[in-house]
């Protein structure tokens, strides 16, 4: 990720993240419309735990999730939405299941990345935990 021209706030530092994709689930017509509009369109949010808020929104072990993605640097795991740059800090998950009620979905996520060594993906087919090269878990 370049640095942006309109210079976003940086919102501060979330753990046990979760990358989650769900362009696929979006309705076939609103798709086709979005991806006419911008060929490399996705729906995509993370959600995760937040370490520190530099924005002051949430309180260090919130669960937080961000409004849709416009650009995911996963070299540097910084993330950018429409008004703020997030830094996503050690292992997470990348999931394309169907979005569920956030309430219920970031508790989920929270709690089996909070374990991460024993972690075990309830549908190994639509979730997949990731370590970023840069992170040790040992």
């Amino acid at each position: 990720m370049t640095e942006p021209e309109n210079m976003k706030p940086f919102g501060g530092t979330i753990e046990f993240w979760c990358r989650h994709i769900f362009t696929e689930h979006l309705p076939k017509d609103f798709l086709d419309q979005k991806r006419a509009e911008d060929p490399n369109f996705s729906a995509e949010i993370v959600t995760g735990q937040v370490v520190e808020d530099k924005l002051l929104r949430w309180d260090p072990g919130d669960a937080m999730q961000t409004t849709i993605i416009a650009n995911f640097d996963e070299d540097n795991l910084l993330i950018e939405t429409k008004n703020t740059i997030y830094k996503l800090t050690g292992p997470g998950r990348v999931s394309t299941a169907k979005p569920q009620r956030y309430d219920v979905a970031v508790g989920k996520t929270i709690m089996m990345l909070a374990n991460v060594k024993g972690f075990e993906a309830p549908d190994p087919g639509s979730s997949v935990l990731v370590y970023p090269d840069s992170t040790d878990i040992s």
